[in-house]
């Protein structure tokens, strides 16, 4: 009995090499093309992944290198470096931090006009992330303060929902405090402490409401 199994098997095992044979003869150009694409793409990837880690570290030591710069107060040669990176990194991430630190060397180089015209780009760049966008109108605002109806345009650009929504509310009621709105500034202030702002800014708030709420219009209750 086990002598006729080992036949079974053996002849099992003919079986299954011949038909492993006949499948590779009819489909080996297939399977050498698809183990060919295979090993293409993986080699493809790496290098692609190799190429961008390169081009990252590369982007941020320009970027770096651009920001040391004008906080040295080496204002051109940050703008010069910051050129370099558009021109060389055109479309990577860092990129898109250019021009806020562009615009804060144009503004210490006293350029104003450039610095807002840089400020206004990045905020009408519909590719930067929201959160630069809104930044830029902040600092738009600032540049402008005073021209308090051009600022305040700025400042309508930034979303309700926006992490710089406190500042700008701040800002807003200093504009409406230099008008005498004692109340109006006072509604910015408290609105802009309910957005729980950082420390210092949290700060000032609280004693600008402590000053303001002395004979003012009490606050609507909290629902």
């Amino acid at each position: 009995m086990s002598q006729m199994q080992d036949i079974f098997e053996q002849i099992d095992e003919e079986l299954e090499a011949e038909r492993v044979e006949k499948y590779w003869q009819a489909n080996r150009g297939r399977i050498i093309a698809v183990l060919i694409l295979f090993f293409v793409g993986l080699f493809a990837f790496v290098g692609w992944r190799e190429y961008r880690e390169k081009q990252d570290l590369a982007a941020a030591e320009v970027f770096i290198s651009a920001m040391e710069a004008v906080e040295d107060g080496k204002h051109e040669e940050g703008i010069r470096r910051l050129q370099a990176l558009n021109s060389q990194f055109s479309s990577h991430g860092y990129n898109t931090l250019a021009p806020l630190m562009e615009a804060k060397a144009q503004a210490a180089m006293g350029k104003p006009e450039v610095a807002l015209e840089r400020l206004q780009q990045l905020g009408s760049n519909a590719k930067a992330i929201p959160a630069l966008r809104a930044l830029a109108w902040l600092q738009a605002a600032y540049l402008v303060t005073d021209q308090p109806e051009k600022a305040l345009g700025f400042l309508a650009n930034i979303p309700a929902d926006s992490a710089f929504q406190a500042p700008a509310l701040e800002l807003k009621g200093l504009f409406a405090l230099a008008k005498g709105d004692r109340d109006t500034a006072l509604a910015h202030f408290r609105e802009a402490l309910g957005k729980r702002p950082q420390t210092t800014l949290k700060e000032r708030l609280d004693l600008m409401i402590q000053r303001l709420s002395v004979g003012a219009t009490p606050a609507p209750a909290q629902p």
